[in-house]
């Protein structure tokens, strides 16, 4: 045996050696005594020349060895120790933490229990549990969705607001075990939700809607759908909506006030455009939306003829009026038919003093289908974006590409920072760039996502590509017209964004013409503003 040190930690090392004239040493048993007590075998028939002990505190360990030869010739039992040691410091190991996975009703009350951490120490120490990434706050109230006992390990339901099965099925937590030394171990633990049967006692209340203005009764939020269910026109119209107090009044600005316009484009949520020419594959059935509302709002709707919302806004901000033609739900332009307390169907004429309600018609209903995930940044203005952030995993996307151009176009998909379109450079999450400051097109590109990458078709063809996007990010179109990636980045091919004032023309580009669905012009200016020059669609695998 080596000599071993007087004093070591609780993991050393106890080596041997030998000789044997003639065959040779085959083999080692190797046997230890504990505090002075009886030898027992530690090592059996070994060939090795050394191995770990862990022994535990205060204690003192014996080691001897019995060598035996090639032909089965044994040593003789030694009588004592050859090498001798005390154990006087411990050694700190990491705890081990596992995957897990639990699943739980949503909208499951305040402390119920979803599940026990599974940990282990290899010391028995006690552990400490803290969640330390993936807990979310979706109503936006200061609670996080869940809570850990970081004694026990337990975790809990801490605000039942946040588990709502329609908008996020499934929690991705990282969380950790740590031991009294500061050494941790971090798992994923995934909670998976259940759909609970919920039916909306909110609807439409026929007799309190007058004057263009729409009431909902009820407490609770309600989903309504809107479908496109006629298009006559060679328009290309925007159709949104905005919440109106008892009086039909904005923000304190009343109905046909000078700041009413702009009050009530400021407050309004986007539900689709409309096109007039639509590319071969891509029908009338595909432009529809889900937007949740609040029970007990009273909502008023607009069209806006050949122009964006953000065209409007940008206009009014800057000098007060808009040259484009906005049709107010209180205006003659609208018919209401099929009124009830499930819906309504909106008939418009979107020029004016036309009263042929043919060129736009619109189907809202009460709905007890799901709003598409990811949606929650596409309903207000110059956001066609995809909100990713409540994610921590990939998710699968499928990508529908229709195209009604002479141009070769391509798009893609890039990060932002935030809503605003800015973009991180430093890498600490906070905007850098944003749209309109020199360099913008090319830090967009640098950031653009290869998931589902350089998107294009055939005039007049579809295709389909599948990928996967990142979680945690919000991704932002962009289109480069007639030209190569690599020509974008030169500088020799025109680039488009979704945020007017990173376009060279100061104009709308990309429209959104249903959940996930992007309309593309690629002329300058606005070109023909049609906005079928790509079309593109996305559908998301459920997590």
């Amino acid at each position: 045996m080596t000599a071993l040190a007087a004093n070591v930690s609780q993991l050393f090392t106890v080596s041997w050696s030998g000789t044997d004239v003639g065959s040779g040493v085959a083999s080692y048993d190797v046997y230890v005594s504990v505090d002075g007590g009886d030898f027992t075998l530690w090592q059996d028939d070994i060939t090795a020349t050394s191995a770990t002990y862990t022994g535990e505190l205060n204690k003192t360990y014996g080691f001897y060895t019995v060598a035996t030869d090639n032909v089965g010739n044994m040593e003789a039992v030694p009588t004592v120790a050859d090498a001798t040691t005390t154990v006087t410091t411990l050694e700190n190991l990491a705890p081990t933490i596992d995957d897990q996975t639990f699943t739980i009703a949503e909208n499951s009350l305040e402390e119920t229990e979803v599940g026990t951490i599974a940990a282990t120490d290899p010391e028995n120490q006690a552990l400490t549990f803290a969640i330390v990434a993936g807990n979310l706050d979706l109503d936006n109230d200061g609670h996080l969705a869940f809570a850990i006992d970081s004694s026990s390990g337990v975790i809990t339901v801490n605000d039942s607001d946040d588990l709502d099965f329609e908008n996020t099925p499934s929690f991705n937590l990282q969380v950790s075990a740590t031991d009294p030394g500061d050494e941790s171990d971090t798992a994923n633990v995934t909670i998976n939700l259940t759909d609970v049967s919920e039916v909306s006692s909110t609807q439409f209340n026929v007799s309190q809607s007058q004057n263009g203005f729409f009431a909902l009764e009820g407490n609770s939020a309600a989903n309504l759908k809107f479908t496109l269910v006629n298009s006559e026109t060679e328009n290309v119209n925007e159709v949104g909506f905005f919440v109106v107090d008892e009086n039909g009044n904005v923000d304190g600005n009343a109905p046909g006030s000078d700041g009413y316009l702009r009050a009530a484009l400021e407050r309004s949520q986007i539900i689709f455009s409309t096109i007039s020419n639509r590319p071969n594959g891509f029908e009338l059935a595909d432009i529809q939306r889900i937007i949740e509302v609040n029970g007990g709002s009273r909502l008023a709707f607009y069209l806006i003829s050949n122009g964006t919302t953000d065209t409007a806004l940008t206009q009014l901000r800057s000098t007060g009026n808009t040259d484009l033609s906005v049709f107010l739900s209180n205006s003659t332009n609208l018919q209401v038919s099929n009124f009830s307390a499930e819906g309504l169907n909106l008939n418009w004429s979107d020029q004016a003093g036309a009263s042929s309600f043919q060129n736009l018609g619109l189907r809202v209903e009460i709905t007890e289908e799901s709003s598409a995930l990811y949606t929650n940044l596409q309903a207000t203005t110059q956001q066609e974006l995809i909100d990713l952030t409540d994610l921590v995993a990939p998710v699968n996307v499928s990508a529908t590409v229709h195209r009604e151009a002479a141009f070769d176009n391509l798009i893609g998909f890039y990060v932002v920072a935030d809503a605003n379109g800015g973009i991180d450079t430093s890498g600490d999450d906070i905007a850098d760039i944003n749209p309109g400051d020199a360099g913008y097109t090319q830090a967009a590109l640098a950031n653009r996502v290869t998931g589902l990458d350089l998107l294009r078709t055939g005039n007049q063809q579809s295709s389909t590509f599948d990928g996967s996007f990142a979680g945690g990010n919000i991704l932002a179109p962009f289109m480069v017209v007639d030209g190569t990636f690599e020509e974008a980045v030169n500088n020799n091919a025109e680039v488009y964004f979704s945020f007017l004032s990173a376009n060279s023309d100061g104009v709308d580009h990309i429209r959104l013409l249903g959940d996930h669905t992007f309309g593309f012009e690629d002329l300058a200016g606005g070109g023909d503003q049609d906005f079928n020059d790509v079309i593109v669609s996305l559908n998301f695998a459920a997590i």
